[in-house]
């Protein structure tokens, strides 16, 4: 089920499986069109990743079984054929770029830089909760 499925648990699923790399696919209409949703289950819901290198069954992914989630929530975590996952596992490394703009303040004889970095073309939260600080020597 897709409740809280995020690109670092596509990325591990995908690493876990022996591809580089992954992130979540839309599951097309196209994809779900032959499918008995009826004799179908979920096995698992609420799956995300602190990081996209995690284990799965690491401290940093979290997962808890459909089962379990339908007795927490009832019917408000009833999943349905809208919320299947998919994930797309490629071979090549994510490409990521890091973008610096250098500046100097003369007043203040202070050097600034703003960073800025993109995953796959999609700007990254540099400055996300849990993220690793880095130093610049």
């Amino acid at each position: 089920c897709d409740d809280h499925f995020n690109n670092n648990a596509a990325s591990s699923i995908c690493k876990e499986l022996g591809f580089k790399d992954g992130r979540t696919f839309p599951v097309l209409k196209k994809m779900a069109s032959g499918l008995d949703w009826e004799k179908l289950f979920f096995g698992w819901s609420h799956i995300s990743c602190d990081y996209p290198d995690a284990k799965m069954m690491s401290q940093h992914c979290h997962a808890r079984e459909y089962e379990d989630v339908m007795e927490m929530y009832g019917s408000e975590a009833v999943c349905t054929s809208n919320d299947p996952i998919a994930v797309q596992c490629f071979e090549e490394p994510a490409h990521f770029t890091i973008d610096v703009d250098v500046s100097y303040n003369r007043r203040r004889g202070q050097i600034m830089c703003q960073a800025r970095a993109y995953k796959e073309g999609k700007m990254v939260d540099l400055l996300m909760e849990g993220a690793i600080p880095i130093l610049l020597l």
